[in-house]
């Protein structure tokens, strides 16, 4: 008896938390008046992709991260952006369950500025897209999810007409010479760029990174940074250190003039018929 009066608190505990939680988003005035400042729906069989455009989506989608990020579904994870931005929502059409979300913001002010110097990449001509806080729950991440995902950006790319799409991609490793042998190798490969001369902010240096190193590389580069550089993407200047998450933010930069041809045709087939330019 004891055990099952014991487990009825601990759900109404759950619960008492999941409203307050609820409430904190539903009472804020950065968030009452929320609305989408572009709109994305595409459907499939099972999924639906689409900007959040309600109270209960924003909800769903923060429930969703903190869930991914932290482990925790009861409380939610949003922060000074989240009201200025477009969500990115996955929303399984068998149960209505929001199972994976992209962020998407079209500046001016960006994550990224928190942890990277970025005025010589604003002084770039062309309008840019910075994607961040991509989630997927773990029983979804699957080839439709993801492809479904690009295809929402590559439509978001269209209505915004963005020459650049960037934001951080997380390296797990707090190991500098790790890092600095990645960068290395990254180099090698045509994938690391420093034009910009990219450079983390204080909070954010690490001062063990070198400039070459030989250090075996046991650290794997996340599927997301993956099927970035598919795309054409490049990392830029020295990677800033996430001392919160225990690991190494790399900037990455994909210039709409350089998407591979897969890319271009599958995900931003609108951009066969038109000419981008930039000057760099």
């Amino acid at each position: 008896m004891l055990n099952l009066e014991m487990e009825i608190e601990f759900k109404a505990l759950q619960n008492l938390t999941r409203i307050f939680s609820d409430w904190e988003i539903r009472l804020s005035p950065r968030f009452i008046t929320y609305s989408p400042r572009f709109n994305v729906n595409i459907e499939t069989n099972r999924y639906q992709l689409k900007t959040a455009t309600s109270m209960d989506e924003l909800i769903k989608t923060f429930r969703l991260r903190n869930h991914v990020f932290k482990n925790d579904p009861l409380k939610l994870d949003y922060d000074h952006l989240d009201h200025q931005c477009d969500h990115l929502l996955i929303i399984d059409k068998t149960d209505d369950c929001v199972v994976g979300t992209y962020r998407l913001i079209f500046g001016p002010t960006f994550y990224s500025d928190a942890e990277f110097k970025l005025e010589s990449f604003k002084q770039l001509e062309g309008e840019k897209l910075e994607l961040g806080r991509a989630c997927i729950i773990e029983d979804h991440r699957n080839g439709s999810v993801i492809d479904l995902l690009w295809k929402g950006i590559g439509k978001y790319q269209e209505l915004t007409q963005a020459q650049y799409l960037f934001g951080c991609s997380s390296i797990f490793t707090v190991n500098p010479k790790e890092m600095s042998a990645l960068m290395a190798q990254m180099k090698s490969k045509g994938r690391h760029l420093d034009h910009l001369s990219i450079r983390p902010t204080n909070d954010f240096v690490h001062a063990g990174l070198e400039q070459s190193c030989s250090e075996p590389i046991t650290a794997t580069l996340p599927p997301l940074l993956a099927s970035y550089f598919m795309a054409g993407a490049k990392v830029h200047g020295v990677p800033a250190f996430d001392k919160d998450f225990d690991c190494f933010d790399w900037l990455t930069i994909l210039d709409i003039n350089e998407l591979s041809s897969s890319y271009k045709r599958r995900y931003f087939s609108h951009l066969e018929s038109k000419e981008y330019s930039c000057a760099v």
